[in-house]
């Protein structure tokens, strides 16, 4: 993982090359933060945050390919994206656990595809809410995307530009929805 010992803080930069693992933590007993400009990630799973850390992730360039990812597991966490390319050919989670209310901020020319199903709000716990804020570039989910998906979670999506393009978009499947469009466009296929 990445992210020291309880207290401590991480930061792993990737400008160019690879870097590949079955399971990456950004964040364990402490604190970290990855940022990404070039190169290509390559996990099974990825998660931001394992109980105590805090984990960020800042995308600028370059690839990042898991399996599935979480962002918020145990703590609140950032993913940012500004460019570049992230591919969740699983679930894509924000929200997951106690005190998880999370946040995934898509803007300038990044691109996010998700085959699976995308929860933002997932766990019951996450009562405060966790949020996806697109202002520009491309997100694409294969599936269906839930907003508040378990019994007593909250789960958001601000689109105000670029283009969300989703199978369907399921707003409080068991806990509460919100899904605000100032700008924009959303394509549902379903």
């Amino acid at each position: 993982s990445i992210g020291g010992g309880e207290g401590g803080s991480v930061l792993y930069s990737l400008s160019g090359g690879t870097f590949s693992a079955g399971t990456l933590y950004v964040a364990g007993s402490g604190n970290g933060t990855l940022i990404q400009s070039g190169g290509s990630i390559t996990a099974g799973f990825m998660g931001l945050s394992d109980y105590p850390g805090q984990g960020v992730y800042i995308l600028s360039g370059g690839s990042v390919s898991a399996g599935s990812e979480t962002v918020g597991g145990s703590t609140s966490s950032t993913f940012s994206q500004t460019g570049g390319t992230n591919s969740v050919t699983g679930t894509l989670s924000i929200g997951n656990g106690a005190s998880a209310s999370s946040l995934y901020s898509l803007g300038g020319t990044g691109v996010v595809n998700v085959t699976g199903a995308e929860y933002i709000g997932y766990s019951e716990q996450d009562a405060s809410g966790s949020t996806f804020v697109q202002s520009s570039g491309t997100h694409t989910n294969s599936s269906e995307i839930y907003l508040g998906y378990s019994a007593g979670a909250v789960g958001r999506y601000a689109l105000s530009g670029g283009t969300l393009n989703s199978a369907a978009v399921v707003v409080g499947e068991n806990g509460v929805g919100y899904f605000s469009q100032t700008g924009g466009t959303h394509s549902m296929s379903a």
